[in-house]
């Protein structure tokens, strides 16, 4: 229970910031009035049409009037749209009237500039109309030098992640409703979509909104599992964690929709759901939400409002609409919904874990980056892995000077090979096993890029167990309510710290880089094979059968250097057999120590959760996260290459496993995945 000082605070501060958003959303903030990129002048008040920029006509479809909507009164939020309310139409959106097609709208601010930039890229890409709604300067200045269509609203809200601060996140909740309106009601647009700007187009989704007629509303949700959505289309419902938005689905399943993607048609009902939404989050008494059995007040985010209207008038069971399996009735049976399929719209965990796009070989229509690590810097990454950021400039990969280095990852044959000589081992047990294994491999082929002054391609990871921030995870190593099987291939940031590997002097590419269509193709055709071969070996032998550089296993870095000096001008190096134990060590002491800082900045602290129910009490802390083993610091080399040689590590059963507290000490009990249960308390 919040004490009662905090408590007072808490209604201090939820008042404050209620005064504020109900001000910031009902005042003119003094916006410019000029529309950045592509704009087409208004109808004039005659009737006659001047001409279009680049020789385009304007429709007979543009409203008429900059004055609000053609019939009905004047919305309580005009005000403040009044800054988006412009002398001229901007292109996108006269394109979209032109071709009765879906307008895309997103928003950013300073800070998401960069993911902003690829939203806007993927659509050019694709020819679909689309603006970004500028909310600061530094926005404005990015649309401006890339070319992106662009309108000003300057709401100061501050060029920082809106999700850090709850107060103006709520804030860009109010946004997205009143937007949508604006674009359907100022001028007729048969549909508009908004979608957050860490997300990526990468087909145009007229297809999926034609096959569903009826629907007046598309959104995305939190589903992790194409199973459960096939199993309820054929009749076949069962209740999935976070799969409650499928009909016959019970609710205690959980809606979980997603307002990052949506496409709104312009209905009549439609628009009354968005001024609902756009009014509940401007309504201070709805600011929190207190569940129905009292143990959680959470503060109520757009996703949350929308999803609470949804729910209204709604029983136990999702509602399918009468002739159809896929569109539900939400909020009082005045909307048909269609829940977009995973394999269409897919979240983070789906694309870029469980990677489902690619078991059923299928383009998703979007993806959005959610069940994400690392915020922004990680989304980012994650994009770039799957190949979907596309604004790198060229000399990211096309450099003259660009010299790179990569390996095979192993860490399925060393488990398989582990298993066979000390029995099966449950799957949490292998996945720390094989972490370490991955990381002591990562540090030798750092080293050696180091030492050659070449960049890195990171391989793939695997992971053998899944993490999550609920103990249930134990049960099979797999999160709640998804299609995911083990072992599966992880993104970097399960093992690395993005931001601090964004920020190393050991220079790194995504594991995708040498598949990017980007990279000159004689970079891939000259690429030139080494192979590491056992310290005892003559590496004649090796090169006598095959015609490449080989590297004996515990070679220092000098030698390394002298196996490949008919090798510096090679763009890519590709080493065969490359583990733990390859790289004997630098001979100065100085590199020594710098690469070991290095290389633990962006490893340390790595760790798999969670294994507890109440993780976030201190006592109980040790349970909940298990650090991944790192490899032992590099020491120079020595004579015999064996100074920096790895040897699976032993797991040692903490002294916490014997004074497990309150649902801890079930989770050991029940779960053979539990560290406390598999780790010898003698070994």
């Amino acid at each position: 229970m919040a004490r009662p000082e905090a408590s007072l605070r808490h209604g201090a501060l939820l008042l404050l910031y209620t005064v504020s958003a109900f001000l910031l959303l009902t005042t003119l903030m003094g916006a410019s009035k000029q529309v950045y990129q592509l704009v087409q002048p208004r109808p004039q008040a005659h009737g006659g049409m001047p001409q279009a920029h680049g020789g385009m006509l304007a429709t007979s479809i543009m409203a008429p009037s900059k004055r609000g909507p053609a019939a009905g009164s004047v919305p309580s939020w005009q005000p403040a749209l009044a800054a988006l309310d412009t002398d001229e139409i901007p292109l996108p959106v006269l394109q979209a009237q032109r071709h009765n097609t879906t307008l895309f709208v997103s928003f950013a601010n300073g800070d998401y500039s960069l993911l902003m930039r690829n939203w806007a890229a993927h659509l050019s890409r694709l020819g679909l109309p689309h603006i970004v709604i500028s909310l600061d300067a530094p926005a404005l200045e990015a649309c401006r030098e890339h070319s992106i269509p662009t309108v000003p609203w300057m709401l100061s809200l501050g060029s920082k992640g809106f999700r850090s601060d709850l107060k103006t996140f709520r804030k860009m909740g109010a946004i997205k409703p009143a937007l949508v309106l604006h674009y359907m009601q100022q001028y007729s647009l048969s549909s508009v979509s908004l979608s957050d700007t860490d997300t990526v187009w990468l087909r145009d989704p007229k297809e999926l909104i034609d096959a569903e007629p009826d629907a007046d509303m598309f959104i995305s949700t939190d589903c992790i599992s194409h199973e459960a959505e096939a199993k309820a289309w054929r009749g076949e419902v069962e209740t999935v964690t976070r799969c409650g938005h499928l009909a016959g689905a019970y609710q205690d399943g959980r809606l979980a929709i997603n307002s990052g993607v949506n496409i709104y048609r312009n209905r009549p009902q439609t628009r009354a759901l968005l001024e609902r939404w756009r009014s509940d989050m401007m309504d201070a008494a709805k600011a929190r939400h207190i569940t129905p059995d009292r143990r959680s007040n959470w503060t109520v985010t757009d996703q949350l409002a929308l999803s609470l209207i949804f729910a209204e008038g709604a029983g136990l069971v999702t509602e399918g609409v009468e002739g159809s399996r896929r569109l539900v009735w939400m909020a009082r049976r005045t909307v048909r919904v269609m829940p977009l399929p995973v394999l269409a719209a897919a979240g983070g965990h789906t694309a870029f874990v469980q990677e489902l796009h690619l078991r059923h070989n299928v383009t998703p229509f979007v993806v959005h980056a959610t069940f994400n690590r690392f915020e922004m810097t990680g989304k980012m990454y994650r994009f770039r892995e799957k190949g979907w950021w596309i604004v790198d400039s060229d000399a990211y990969y096309d450099s003259p000077k660009g010299r790179y280095m990569a390996y095979n990852n192993t860490v399925r044959d060393y488990v398989a090979t582990l298993e066979r000589a000390m029995g099966p081992m449950v799957p949490l047990n292998k996945h720390l096993l094989a972490v370490a294994f991955q990381l002591a491999a990562l540090r030798d082929a750092f080293a050696i890029a180091w030492g050659l002054n070449r960049t890195l391609i990171l391989p793939r990871f695997w992971s053998w167990c899944e993490m999550d921030q609920v103990a249930t995870v134990l049960s099979t190593c797999t999160k709640d309510g998804g299609d995911q099987a083990l072992p599966f291939q992880t993104p970097a940031d399960y093992l690395l710290s993005i931001p601090d590997l964004r920020d190393s002097p050991l220079q790194t590419r995504e594991y995708s880089f040498l598949t990017n269509p980007r990279l000159p193709r004689h970079f891939i055709d000259s690429a030139q094979h080494v192979q590491v071969v056992p310290a005892e070996s003559a590496p004649q032998t090796f090169a006598s059968v095959r015609p490449m550089p080989v590297a004996p296993r515990g070679s220092s870095a000098l030698a390394i250097r002298m196996i490949l000096r008919e090798h510096v001008a090679t763009h890519v190096l590709l080493w065969d057999g490359l583990s733990s134990g390859t790289f004997g060590g630098f001979l100065s002491s100085e590199a020594t120590l710098h690469f070991n800082k290095h290389f633990s900045e962006f490893t340390r602290g790595m760790q798999w959760c969670c294994a507890a129910g109440e993780w976030g009490l201190p006592h109980q802390l040790d349970l909940a996260r298990w650090p991944y083993i790192q490899p032992r610091h590099l020491v120079p080399w020595n004579q015999d290459g064996l100074a920096n040689a790895w040897r699976t590590p032993t797991l040692r059963r903490p002294a916490i496993c014997e004074r497990p507290k309150g649902i801890n000490k079930v989770f050991i009990e029940d779960y053979e995945n539990h560290p406390c249960r598999f780790l010898d308390k003698n070994r």
